[in-house]
């Protein structure tokens, strides 16, 4: 930081200078020296164990297991259906098989500075360059994921375009309804490259005739658009699934050819508005560790689809980057109210804001001048007494050059002393610049850190970078160095933070692969090649195991189906709580007509009850969303109800839990009340406690998938307001009739009431708005938590259906086995022992390199890693 900055006197500075000047006078220099390009292959990653793991070795080793099992397989018969079963899990052993990325969106208005962020970041200089090109700006979504086999700084890349499904498609509107003018241009210039009229004079003429108010309000329109969107996309050469790709390319030849689909540009034929999303392929070590970083058009956007498709992927990313000036973040609502979605969606550990354009601060009323006098903070009084000691010196040897010009005097060494000094000066007033940066950078960086503690107790992640100044960096040779060090540019900074993302869930892939995958195929093997230890006596246990299975599951699925059927709670169960909640709802919905006219409260009726823009006194500074405030005022409910259910949801899981307890109880007792001779019985209790230990490990994930299923819920219900939000779908139908309401004389007042006793009816009989959200979220909670449960219990009982599976392999097969058969298996057997200790040895490993959990849980409280809890 600024206060920790070292203020070198004049006398301990010289040297350098000195050294410089002679070896750019031995080098014949007549400028500046040049300055080296930086790279980021001299950052030091973070200080986490996935980067002190010896990745390399362990999937060397694991690679060196399979491919010697797999050696010796290689005359398998075709017949011997367990050999063939266990090569095909040899390729399944081969690699670390990694979780999905962890998702990162960036959003910002626009200019920003995200395109260089994401240059930066990537360390490259026309990776992002839309928003550079004037009026041209980012209009799809564009996604970066990793390119398999690329290094971090290749310049060869892949693309594809994904264009809309037909859902997507039935919404696009090109219409802006805030501005009619524009409006109108914009609609007629995206149905004119729809239907292509330049090229097609029979869809010219189509057209022409849709173009009615009758068509339109019939939707041919909208069907024939849509046909003809699809026909525009068949021929881009896009596949069975709307994609178009592109392979190895460079990054010009790339933009080329996909900037017309991404970018809205002025007067240029596009078709980003049947676009669904980009995805370029390259390397990058944030994308090589699990990231998948999401480049979204700016917000603001006047399309109401459009803002719906991009807040639809902000909620899905794991983590959220919110771009915003340094200068003007501390009084922008736009700004603040981006880090409260983002916060009420994501939570505030994984917000982060990052304040672009730091260098910038000079362009105000300050002069570097005055800070350096006026400023009291370190190190400024000292780089003040230096910058007036300096001055003293300088002063002196003037006296000096002007008594001793016109004499027999060598003055030749004053006016280099002089030259030092006016270097020296230039030296000082540079770090004051920095100084004043990062410190302006780190006050504004506590100020916002902090400021939404009411929303959560945890502070946000602030970052402060000047991403032209590091791209500046990244240029080969410079004449003059940037005013900031590439590490003060704060790019490394926040790089090396969005390293840490994914470092636990790549951890938890190897422990599971080397402590629970890696020692089950070694027992495969053993089973397969144990001749001797297969007997005709397991196949009587096989059909009461089956049994007692169908029994646990029937058991299991009471529990849950008991718990969605009583213990889901419901909103707003108590009258007075209704009610309560009731009178506030009305209070908004009144709250709606006021000072605003009646031009703009239809406007917001017919756009399911958002205005971007209006000029309305009530919601002067801001737009209109009517689906936010109702929001608001049912937040603390569904907040209390996500609690409540959370709780019900622990409770039910130790159920489960206890059930599946005596399960395992319940099927040692049956083994040993079998009749297998004494060690079969062992073997089998043997192989059941191997198999009990991975059912464990699954069976206490079930909580915290449930417990994010009610997340999920709470997040739909409180945190969306665009037009596909709970409380536009269930309102719209009711905008729509309002909106309809045939003019006449006290036509407004008649809107206002009939919207009123529409959401909120008297009359007791039909459903008011706070029924609806009840029955929707209810029905919601119950889809959500049923589909998640079936497809644990599905996982789960594949998971014992292992030990069946197991059981049969320790069965004489049924085909007859050669010797060659034999051969085999005896080769597997000789090296089976030296596997188990290598495969320990990775096992002791991982523990050796530090690799145990560094943190316990996530932000919603769920456990992130498993393998220690389940081993325990």
């Amino acid at each position: 930081m600024a206060d920790n900055v070292i203020v070198l006197p004049f006398a301990d500075w010289k040297p350098s200078f000195d050294e410089e000047n002679s070896l750019k006078t031995a080098k014949g220099l007549k400028g500046p020296k040049a300055a080296q390009a930086y790279t980021p292959k001299s950052e030091p990653p973070p200080d986490h164990a996935w980067y002190r793991m010896d990745k390399s070795r362990i999937d060397e080793e694991l690679h060196a297991i399979v491919t010697e099992v797999a050696d010796k397989m290689e005359a398998v018969r075709a017949e011997d259906t367990e050999l063939v079963s266990l090569l095909k899990s040899a390729s399944e052993v081969r690699n670390v098989e990694m979780k999905v990325p962890k998702s990162i969106a960036i959003v910002g208005q626009q200019a920003m500075g995200k395109s260089l962020l994401i240059n930066a970041l990537f360390h490259r200089r026309n990776l992002s360059k839309t928003s550079a090109a004037g009026g041209a700006c980012t209009a799809s979504a564009i996604k970066y994921v990793h390119k398999s086999g690329a290094g971090d700084l290749a310049e060869i890349y892949d693309a594809a375009m994904q264009f809309m499904d037909d859902m997507n498609l039935n919404e696009v509107d090109p219409v802006y309804h805030d501005e009619e003018e524009r409006a109108a241009l914009t609609a007629l210039a995206f149905f004119s490259l729809l239907y292509n009229i330049q090229n097609d004079p029979e869809a010219a003429e189509t057209l022409e005739g849709r173009l009615t108010a009758q068509e339109i309000e019939e939707g041919k329109l909208l069907r024939g658009s849509v046909r003809m969107a699809l026909r525009r996309i068949e021929e881009t050469g896009a596949d069975a699934d709307r994609t178009k790709v592109f392979r190895d390319m460079t990054i010009s030849e790339l933009l080329e050819q996909i900037s017309n689909f991404i970018s809205q540009q002025e007067g240029m034929p596009s078709l980003w508005h049947i676009l669904q999303f980009v995805t370029i392929f390259m390397g990058s070590p944030l994308l090589r560790n699990g990231m998948s970083i999401v480049d979204l058009p700016g917000l603001g956007d006047l399309n109401h689809s459009r803002t719906a498709a991009t807040n639809t992927i902000r909620r899905q990313a794991d983590f959220e980057i919110i771009v915003a000036k340094s200068d003007r973040v501390t009084t922008e609502e736009v700004v603040d109210q981006q880090i409260k979605q983002s916060i009420r969606t994501h939570g505030t550990k994984n917000t982060i804001l990052v304040l672009t354009k730091i260098d910038e601060f000079f362009l105000d009323h300050h002069s570097i001048d005055n800070i350096i006098e006026q400023s009291t903070n370190a190190p400024f009084p000292r780089i003040k007494e230096f910058m007036g000691n300096a001055e003293n010196m300088l002063n002196e040897l003037d006296q000096f050059v002007a008594q001793n010009e016109d004499e027999d005097v060598d003055v030749e060494e004053a006016y280099a002393t002089m030259s030092a000094l006016q270097a020296y000066q230039e030296y000082l007033n540079k770090l004051a610049q920095c100084s004043f940066i990062q410190q302006r950078a780190r006050n504004l960086e506590n100020e916002m850190k902090f400021k939404f503690k009411e929303y959560d107790e945890h502070p946000i992640r602030v970052f402060s970078v000047s991403s032209s100044m590091y791209v500046d960096w990244m240029k080969k040779r410079q004449n003059e160095r940037p005013l900031l060090s590439p590490e003060q540019t704060g790019i490394p900074n926040l790089r090396k933070f969005l390293l840490t993302v994914p470092t636990e869930d790549n951890l938890e892939c190897y422990r599971q692969h080397i402590g629970f995958k890696s020692p089950a195929f070694l027992d495969t093997i053993s089973r397969i090649v144990d001749q001797e230890g297969k007997d005709d006596a397991y196949g009587v246990i096989r059909p009461k195991f089956m049994i007692i299975l169908k029994e646990f599951m029937e058991k299991h699925t009471l529990i849950f189906t008991e718990f969605i059927d009583n213990k889901v709670q419901r909103l707003w169960q108590l009258g007075t709580l209704k009610h309560s909640r009731e009178e506030g709802v009305v209070t908004v919905i009144r709250n709606w007509a006021d000072n605003v006219r009646w031009n703009t409260y239809n406007k917001v009726l017919q756009e399911k009850g958002i205005v971007k823009k209006t000029d309305a006194v009530r919601y002067r500074g801001r737009g209109i969303n009517w689906n936010e405030e109702i929001s608001q005022e049912i937040g603390p409910d569904i907040l209390a109800w996500k609690n409540k259910m959370r709780s019900a949801v622990k409770a039910m899981t130790a159920d489960l839990n206890k059930s599946i307890k005596a399960l395992g109880q319940k099927v040692i007792q049956f083994l040993n009340d079998s009749e297998l001779a004494g060690p079969l019985k062992l073997i089998a209790i043997e192989e059941w406690n191997k198999r009990q230990e991975e059912v464990f490990r699954k069976s206490i994930t079930l909580e915290g998938i449930l417990k994010q299923q009610i997340s999920h819920v709470h997040k739909y219900a409180t945190t969306e307001t665009d037009t596909r939000c709970m409380l536009s779908v269930l309102n719209s139908s009711v905008y729509d009739k309002i909106n309809k309401i045939p003019w006449e004389e006290g036509w407004y007042v008649k809107q206002k009431d009939a919207l009123l006793k529409a959401l909120v009816p008297t009359n007791g009989q039909d459903g008011s708005i706070i029924d609806k959200i009840a029955d929707h979220v209810d029905g919601m909670a119950k889809r959500q938590l049923d589909f998640a449960f079936r497809t644990f219990m599905d996982d789960l009982v594949s998971e014992l259906e292992l030990f069946d599976h197991h059981i049969g392999q320790r069965l004489p097969p049924e085909y007859e086995i050669t010797e060659g058969d034999l051969k085999i298996r005896d080769s597997l057997k000789d090296i089976l022992p030296q596997l188990s200790r290598r495969v320990n040895d990775l096992d002791t490993m991982l523990e050796a390199q530090g690799t145990k959990r560094e943190r316990d849980v996530d932000i919603d409280g769920e456990p992130e890693t498993l393998t220690k809890k389940a081993k325990a």
